[in-house]
């Protein structure tokens, strides 16, 4: 027995250290839990709420939802709950599918026709791309930092950062910003909470 949270963390567990025996053995010993043969719609409604509740809860009340990372309208939880549910309803049946590497399960996932390719190049670009803006951050500020800074100044450091050209770095990469992030959320809209494929 485990909550559904719990076979969603057990989808990224892969041997790492240690002996690769044991480690293929407990692989295989969780798959059928982890993968069963039918994902119930009382699981299915239990992730969504779970997802929901990290985004009001881990969502500060002066954050923008726009501007947030990681639980904001197209953050990383977006494309990590996605990826994730794909994974739990199919991987009863598809082998593929059961890869640890987020960008490799929604390429399968594609391969596998459960999302559009559209749709799948639309999660891997705003998976790398808000995971090379927390880098960022990160080198910039000493620190982990999940939102993007509301002072223009630091707005434009990070923009050049990335590559962006100056002056007025930042406007180019805010209009990227917002595009991938927009698409971002609209796969999560239809295939996470069902509205079109998955």
């Amino acid at each position: 027995w485990a909550k559904p949270w719990e076979f969603q963390a057990l989808l990224k567990a892969r041997p790492v250290a240690g002996d690769v025996t044991l480690g293929r053995q407990f692989l295989d010993l969780a798959a059928p839990f982890v993968y069963p043969e039918r994902l119930s719609q009382h699981v299915v409604r239990e992730i969504r709420s779970t997802k929901a509740r990290i985004e009001r809860e881990r969502l500060g009340p002066r954050e923008d939802p726009k501007t947030q990372l990681k639980v904001g309208l197209g953050g990383m939880v977006d494309v990590e709950f996605t990826t994730q549910l794909m994974q739990l309803v199919h991987g009863g049946h598809e082998q593929h599918i059961r890869v640890a590497s987020t960008s490799g399960a929604i390429i399968a996932a594609a391969e596998l026709r459960v999302i559009s390719v559209e749709h799948a190049r639309w999660l891997v670009e705003a998976y790398r791309f808000l995971a090379k803006i927390r880098n960022r951050l990160y080198l910039m500020k000493g620190k982990p930092i999940d939102a993007l800074p509301k002072d223009a100044d630091e707005l434009e450091m990070l923009a050049r950062c990335l590559g962006y050209p100056g002056p007025g770095a930042r406007v180019g990469f805010i209009e990227d910003y917002r595009r991938i992030t927009r698409r971002c959320r609209q796969v999560c809209e239809d295939v996470f909470y069902g509205r079109k494929e998955a």
